[in-house]
């Protein structure tokens, strides 16, 4: 039979659970959109770019500030970024904010006029782009494959 004071605790810890919970799917659902771009320097772009010896591909993704579809095409890139980088170990990502002066340069080397665009570069200087934000695309983008469009 159970005593009252039993029955509380079990509710409480229950509840506290249950909030737990919460707390950690809304962190996994929101947290890759709320994370800041990580911030890669035209210059370390510059020299990944240019090393002849390069192992991996490079994947630039262009973005602006402010910029609701950028957001949600970090988010994707992110966690597509994670299985690559765990599974895969085949690209070097790198963002690049097209409101910075510094970037003016790769903005035009790869003729970016509008965002998000994600630019990989493959290890034979081979170039895939796709501006938008279809996530199959994006996918096929990280993971180096062919866009037909």
């Amino acid at each position: 039979m159970w005593v009252e004071g039993e029955l509380m605790k079990w509710q409480t810890k229950l509840g506290v659970s249950l909030g737990m919970i919460g707390v950690v799917a809304g962190l996994i659902f929101l947290g890759f959109k709320m994370l800041p771009y990580p911030s890669d320097s035209a210059t370390n772009i510059n020299h990944q770019l240019q090393q002849n010896s390069r192992k991996k591909d490079e994947v630039l993704i262009f973005y602006r500030p402010g910029c609701g579809d950028c957001a949600r095409v970090k988010s994707t890139v992110l966690t597509t970024n994670w299985r690559i980088k765990w599974v895969t170990q085949s690209a070097e990502i790198g963002f690049v904010n097209t409101d910075k002066q510094q970037n003016q340069a790769l903005l035009k080397r790869f003729s970016v006029t509008s965002v998000p665009t994600l630019v990989r570069i493959n290890k034979d200087q081979k170039v895939l782009r796709y501006t938008g934000t279809n996530t199959t695309k994006i996918r096929v983008v990280m993971q180096g494959g062919t866009l037909n469009e």
